[in-house]
């Protein structure tokens, strides 16, 4: 039996996580989207624990309640 040689993995920094640019938004609207995700999950794996999805984040809490703010975002609204 002959075997194939698996193709050679793409390097990580090719394609980090999968992500694809969007070119109809622009580089701020990203941010903003990708951390408006980031607080999204984190939010809901702390089931809306804001002190806990700060300390997770890394981030003083009264800097994530106004990141969360700036980004439309209240308790309650986390992804599931």
């Amino acid at each position: 039996a002959v075997t194939q040689a698996a193709p050679a993995p793409e390097p990580a920094s090719a394609n980090p996580g999968g992500w694809k640019p969007r070119v109809d938004q622009t580089f701020r609207e990203q941010v903003e989207n990708a951390e408006r995700e980031i607080i999204q999950r984190v939010l809901a794996h702390t089931h809306d624990n804001v002190t806990e999805a700060a300390r997770i984040l890394d981030l003083e809490r009264g800097h994530f309640y106004k990141k969360m703010k700036a980004l439309g975002l209240r308790r309650g609204q986390s992804e599931s």
